[in-house]
């Protein structure tokens, strides 16, 4: 589980493999280039899978498909909001408004409860989603004023 100075990369989907005798983690091929840039913005990234227990798929089309993300309510008082679609404009730059994106992206409150939200569309309005659903988690949001 994702702590406030963790995010968390989940597998889209395991398989069990003899040859490695364990669970394989298959995971976007977006994940290697995620982790790198949540690494560079200070974060410390968790695979649910060891480096030699993850495959990586190649998704063939003219869309974005993010991996599974969690991250803990707390990194994102520490960093801020906007964080996540941050993320995606300086891995997709110009591309991001404009693209099919897929992102299913997961925050757990400090009480271990699960929210979240799974987004598919134009990159904008996923995008603006992405910042209203993390902008819940601040304080001084409406939620947190209720």
């Amino acid at each position: 589980m994702a702590t406030s100075l963790d995010l968390r990369i989940i597998a889209n989907r395991t398989v069990t493999d003899e040859a490695v005798s364990g669970e394989i983690g298959i995971y976007p091929t977006s994940s290697i280039d995620i982790a790198k840039l949540a690494r560079a913005s200070g974060l410390t990234v968790q695979f649910d899978h060891e480096a030699d227990h993850r495959r990586y798929q190649i998704l063939e089309a003219a869309e974005f498909w993010l991996p599974v993300l969690q991250v803990g309510a707390g990194v994102l008082i520490g960093i801020g909001t906007n964080w996540l679609s941050d993320l995606i404009k300086d891995w997709l730059g110009s591309e991001a408004e404009e693209s099919i994106l897929h992102v299913d992206y997961r925050i757990v409150e400090a009480d271990g409860t699960e929210k979240s939200v799974q987004l598919d569309g134009k990159g904008e309005d996923v995008l603006r989603a992405i910042d209203k659903f993390e902008n819940r988690y601040l304080p001084g949001s409406e939620d947190d004023e209720e």
